[in-house]
């Protein structure tokens, strides 16, 4: 089976990195899905290499292939790339890099059998639209996507026929989700040498609930007697935690943004379950060191990777949430 990955910001990153390292690369792959040429390029010249960093060691990994979104661009960077490759003969594999090959099981032009999706979710329904040629029934899709009702979306106006639809793999329950609440402070925030830097202070998730709530989407007047509100109870104060973990408020990204459930652990013989919070640097590879200040001219340049923190959590803490299940419907898997 090959594995796609449609967004490829934190979460999808990491998620195709740790694929990488539990599949058996003589059985599975997994293929990255590029928006456009130019990343695409850059993929195939590091030979599709990802890197993760945990405690200040980086660990990397390869994935099977890469492709660009539309499947049209796809196949003339492929021609332009089969031309390029015939005029300088290439002598390694290395070189050979997303060419394609019609008879390879990744090829672009068959079927998608798994494909995860880590997009922001406004952009879900139009991205799977796009991929319907390549999705079949017996295909599964993972959303991982930062929102919800994504999935009702795809029912109702994609994949209207239940014979037809691919098995669907949902990060949240369809009446709860969690939000998160934050302020622009912390790592980040103020990264020149002649910035003061910012502790954060406000970072925490709530859990919204919208059973019972009204739908306001014919309410042109708020706030309105007749409107329910959803309710929201506060989950995780992300700021707290971290602290008392020994980490400097001024270390903590300023945007932590990035939600998605990750697998049960076994914590003193309980199960929990664990969610995994990430920022988005704004490509800033580096930052003035947030500990020190302007005056001091010892203060140099940090570096400001995508980090991910994960937190563990009981049934109790979180009563509507649905673990993942994942299914697998053939006997090669």
């Amino acid at each position: 089976m090959h594995f796609h990955v449609l967004g490829l910001g934190p979460v999808g990153s990491l998620v195709s990195h740790h694929l990488c390292k539990t599949l058996d690369t003589t059985k599975h792959g997994v293929v990255l899905i590029h928006k456009n040429a130019q990343q695409l390029k850059r993929a195939n010249s590091v030979e599709n290499t990802l890197k993760v960093e945990r405690q200040g060691v980086v660990d990397t990994s390869t994935t099977s292939l890469s492709e660009i979104f539309d499947l049209a661009k796809q196949l003339r960077y492929e021609k332009k790339q089969a031309k390029h490759l015939s005029r300088n003969k290439p002598t390694s594999h290395n070189t050979t890099a997303g060419a394609y090959n019609p008879n390879a099981r990744d090829s672009p032009l068959l079927p998608i059998e798994s494909l995860i999706v880590a997009l922001k979710a406004y952009t879900v329904v139009d991205s799977v639209k796009a991929l319907l040629p390549r999705l079949t029934p017996t295909s599964t899709i993972v959303l991982l996507h930062n929102g919800m009702g994504v999935y009702e979306r795809l029912v109702e106006d994609v994949f209207r026929n239940p014979e037809q639809r691919p098995h669907f793999i949902v990060a949240v329950n369809n009446h709860q989700f969690l939000t998160d609440e934050r302020d622009g402070a912390g790592l980040g925030d103020k990264g020149l040498l002649t910035d003061t830097a910012t502790a954060a202070k406000v970072k925490k998730l709530y859990l919204i609930d919208l059973n019972a709530a009204t739908d306001v989407t014919q309410v042109f007047a708020l706030p309105s007697p007749q409107v329910v509100p959803v309710t929201k109870t506060p989950f995780l104060d992300i700021v707290s935690k971290l602290t008392a973990a020994g980490i400097d408020a001024k270390l903590i990204p300023a945007k932590l943004e990035g939600v998605a459930f990750g697998q049960d652990v076994i914590i003193g013989g309980e199960t929990r379950h664990t969610l995994y919070v990430s920022n988005d640097n704004d490509f800033q590879a580096t930052v003035a060191d947030p500990l020190k200040l302007p005056a001091d001219l010892t203060r140099g340049l940090i570096l400001n990777p995508n980090k991910f923190f994960v937190f563990a959590f009981s049934d109790s803490e979180l009563p509507g949430y649905i673990p993942q299940q994942i299914r697998f419907t053939r006997q090669d898997d």
